[in-house]
């Protein structure tokens, strides 16, 4: 998940509920700088336990999480794949389950994987090219 779109769905719940960021840090056990860095895109890495601190704090689900992402993804995604799993994604709003949240984490967990191994084999290229 992109990080100033989970920061930005953080911000704006923190905010509906009227809470400061270090409230937040207090309800969640959650540190005022992770939070801060987080709503203000300057973390590449998102930890999804900590992630599942918050949306638990601020009543947020993994499903309205993937829905938000929708919201930016929808609007500029070329891949038909892309929007068929936003599609299928979309339709598990309703069912709101352990086992939905459950599969929801997974999901994320491998497209964290996924990008984090493209981001390292994109710094490789990048390196070998510098070295000839």
């Amino acid at each position: 998940m992109k990080n100033h779109n989970i920061g930005g769905l953080i911000k704006q719940q923190r905010n509906a509920h009227g809470l400061t960021q270090e409230r937040l840090a207090e309800l969640s056990g959650v540190s005022v700088a992770y939070i801060s860095k987080l709503e203000s895109n300057s973390t590449q890495n998102v930890s999804l336990k900590v992630l599942d601190k918050l949306f638990t704090t601020l009543g947020i689900g993994w499903t309205e999480a993937f829905i938000w992402e929708d919201k930016t993804i929808r609007n500029r995604s070329k891949n038909p794949y892309m929007l068929q799993i936003i599609d299928s994604i979309s339709q598990l709003e309703e069912i709101n389950t352990p086992e939905v949240n459950n599969m929801a984490r997974v999901v994320l967990q491998v497209i964290k994987t996924f990008l984090n191994e493209q981001a390292r084999y994109q710094k490789l290229l990048e390196q070998d090219k510098k070295a000839t």
